[in-house]
C-alpha cells in the first residue's frame, strides 16, 4: 500500500482522517510503510555535511506525518476499542514508542539543532520556539546521557508505554462491564431525558427492568 493507496485510509494525506473507513488491518501497513519513510528521511537528515534550519522543518514534517498515521489509531482505540484493534494498537505501540526514542536519541540531530540555535540566524519567533522545543525534547528523551544511561532510559520509556497502554485499557474494560441496576427513576433525577432513555433500552435489552 503506498501513501495514496486509498485502500489504507491512514495512508491519505488529504483532509480529515476517515475514521469509520479504518480496520485494524490497516494499523500494521501504514505504520511499518510510514516509519520506513520518515527513517529515510532522518537518514537523510543525519548525512547532510551541515545542519540547517530548513532540517528543523523537515524533522518538524517527519513527526507531523508520523503522528498523522497513529493519531487516528490512538483516538480509535480509546472510544470503539475491540480485540483485533485492540491488539494492532499494542503491536504498532512498540514500533511507534521505538522510533520516538530513535529520534530523540539522536545525537547527532540534537547537535545539529544547537547548531543553528548558536548561529543565531533564525528570522523569526516561530521558528526560534521551534528549535528551542526540540532541543527540549531531546534532552526529556536522555539524549544527553551516556551510553548505559541512554539505554536504560529508553527501556524504561519502552515500559512505561506499555503500562500505560495496559492501564487504559484496563479502565476501559471496566467501564464497558459496569452496571447499577436502578428501579426508582427518581434516583436518577437530574440527568438528560434521553440518557434515562437510553438506560432503559440498555437495560430492556438485557432484560432487565428499570
Amino acid at each position: 500500500m503506498t501513501a495514496t493507496d486509498p485502500s489504507n485510509p491512514l495512508l491519505v494525506r488529504q483532509g480529515l482522517p476517515d475514521y469509520g473507513a479504518i480496520r485494524p488491518e490497516h494499523v500494521a501497513p501504514a505504520i511499518e510503510q510510514t516509519l520506513a519513510t520518515q527513517r529515510a528521511q532522518i537518514a537523510r537528515l543525519d548525512a547532510a555535511e551541515q545542519f540547517e534550519f530548513s532540517g528543523a522543518l523537515d524533522l518538524e514534517y517527519v513527526q507531523t506525518v508520523v503522528q498523522r498515521v497513529w493519531g487516528p489509531v490512538l483516538h480509535l482505540n480509546a472510544v470503539v476499542s475491540t480485540p483485533a484493534l485492540r491488539d494492532a494498537y499494542n503491536d504498532g505501540l512498540q514500533q511507534i514508542t521505538d522510533f520516538w526514542i530513535e529520534v530523540g536519541q539522536n545525537e547527532r540531530l540534537y547537535r545539529g539543532f544547537e547548531y543553528i540555535k548558536r548561529r543565531g540566524e533564525i528570522p523569526t519567533a516561530p521558528g526560534r520556539k521551534l528549535v528551542d522545543n526540540a532541543l527540549r525534547d531531546f534532552r526529556l528523551a536522555g539524549v544527553d546521557l551516556d551510553g548505559p544511561r541512554r539505554q536504560r532510559f529508553g527501556a524504561v520509556s519502552r515500559d512505561l508505554a506499555a503500562a500505560q497502554a495496559r492501564f487504559e485499557q484496563n479502565l476501559m474494560d471496566a467501564t464497558d462491564a459496569f452496571r447499577r441496576p436502578v428501579s426508582d427513576e427518581a434516583e436518577l433525577a437530574g440527568m438528560p431525558p434521553l440518557i434515562i432513555e437510553r438506560a432503559r433500552e440498555a437495560a430492556e435489552s438485557e432484560g432487565s427492568s428499570g
